[in-house]
């Protein structure tokens, strides 16, 4: 099968422009991730707690284990949400950056469910 020029010539234009589309929607990721890295940069600036105390505070709040922490940056205030593993349940924990305060605990809707082994 043998393709004539205006065929190439088709072939070559679609594949230009999906290469362009791939080049420019890889372009506002990477802007994207700048920005969040930025934000992040500075929430951590004007963080006084840091995160292993912030994982601490909401462990002893809930009595339980975190398993998941990360900084916010909620409308200028330094927040960090902690997710931790209290029995069959997982609390949101909301821990002020700057004042180490308590601010929210939330319950997560679902429940973890742990397979039984002897079934």
């Amino acid at each position: 099968m043998s393709m004539n020029k205006q065929e190439v010539f088709i072939i070559g234009v679609l594949c230009a422009i999906a290469l362009a589309g791939v080049l420019y929607s890889n372009d506002s990721t990477v802007v994207a991730m700048n920005d969040n890295i930025n934000s992040e940069k500075t929430a951590l600036a004007h963080a006084k707690v840091g995160l292993a105390q912030a994982i601490s505070i909401a462990e002893r709040q809930v009595q339980g284990k975190a398993s998941k922490a990360q900084l916010e940056n909620v409308n200028g205030t330094v927040v960090y949400d902690v997710e931790v593993i209290h029995g069959n349940k997982v609390e949101d924990v909301k821990v002020d950056g700057k004042t180490g305060k308590v601010l929210d605990v939330r319950a997560h809707t679902h429940k973890i469910v742990f397979p039984d082994p002897f079934q």
